[in-house]
């Protein structure tokens, strides 16, 4: 197996994407949508997957992520930020 820093280095970037996004979330939605956004790691792993090796998810891989997606669409969204949490 070969080691690939390219993608070691776009995965360490991801990641600290993903904290940060998870710890600026809750400015501007509440609780429950930032918490439903936490498991689409888990939805776009076996995609990030298939695109790169093409090693195909399983079909309750993808009736999971689609369930996953759904609930997060279908999930009510808050239109302003909330002002009263400090900065």
């Amino acid at each position: 197996m070969h080691s690939h820093p390219a993608l070691a280095l776009a995965d360490g970037i991801c990641i600290c994407i993903v904290y940060v996004a998870t710890v600026l979330a809750p400015r501007y939605a509440s609780s429950a949508e930032v918490a439903l956004l936490n498991p689409l790691e888990a939805v776009l792993g076996p995609l990030w997957v298939y695109l790169g090796v093409g090693e195909a998810p399983s079909r309750y891989t993808l009736l999971g992520g689609a369930l996953l997606i759904v609930s997060i669409l279908g999930a009510p969204t808050q239109r302003f930020p909330c002002t009263d949490m400090p900065l």
